[in-house]
């Protein structure tokens, strides 16, 4: 009987040691695929958002991707499918080896698709003209100190001959300017501002 009585007690001790063992292993798998999934979207977004027009970024500053590839019309279905491959790479890293086989995540991408986008045409290119804006504004300043700059080395080329007089004449026109043209860039930066605000409380 005390024979019997240990092989039972220790099948059922042994049985609670493997269902925590089990659970043990099944909630860290959840975790590492959720954490996995996370990866995977961050690196497929990142990688879209490489693709993001050059031209636009050297004219204005802007990040902005072209939804067409290469079309005249956005393509949602193209944009989800380059996503897909990027995500899928991170997910199955090794589907198309030779040496492929099941991980222990195991995890597949099965549907999915665009939550939502906004285009640069919207509102009749009202994002795309305010960062624009913007971008000129936040410009403004280093652009008028860049023209003063060229304009002064022209002046001293140009009164070469002349004495010192005529000299610090032209440097202090120069800084006149460049006075000029601080306060007129923080003016448009506070009319900017107002009408920004105006517009959000009318919103």
């Amino acid at each position: 009987m005390k024979k019997g009585s240990i092989t039972v007690f220790l099948s059922l001790l042994l049985g609670i040691v493997l269902s925590l063992v089990c659970t043990s292993i099944y909630s860290a798998k959840i975790a590492a695929s959720r954490t996995m999934t996370v990866s995977a979207m961050d690196q497929s977004l990142y990688s879209v958002f490489a693709e993001y027009d050059t031209d636009v970024l050297e004219n204005y500053g802007l990040f902005f991707l072209d939804g067409g590839y290469g079309k005249s019309q956005f393509q949602p279905g193209s944009l989800y499918k380059r996503a897909k491959s990027y995500a899928a790479a991170v997910l199955e890293p090794g589907k198309n080896s030779i040496l492929a086989g099941n991980s222990l995540l195991n995890i597949q991408i099965k549907n999915g698709g665009i939550s939502g986008y906004a285009l640069a045409s919207d509102g009749n290119g009202r994002l795309l003209k305010s960062q624009a804006i913007a971008y000129m504004q936040d410009t403004l300043l280093e652009q008028g100190v860049q023209s003063l700059l060229s304009k002064l080395q022209n002046q001293q080329q140009q009164e070469a001959g002349n004495n010192q007089s005529g000299n610090v004449q032209a440097g202090e026109q120069a800084i006149t300017d460049y006075d000029a043209v601080k306060q007129q860039a923080e003016e448009e930066q506070e009319r900017k501002k107002q009408e920004t605000d105006s517009s959000q409380g009318e919103e």
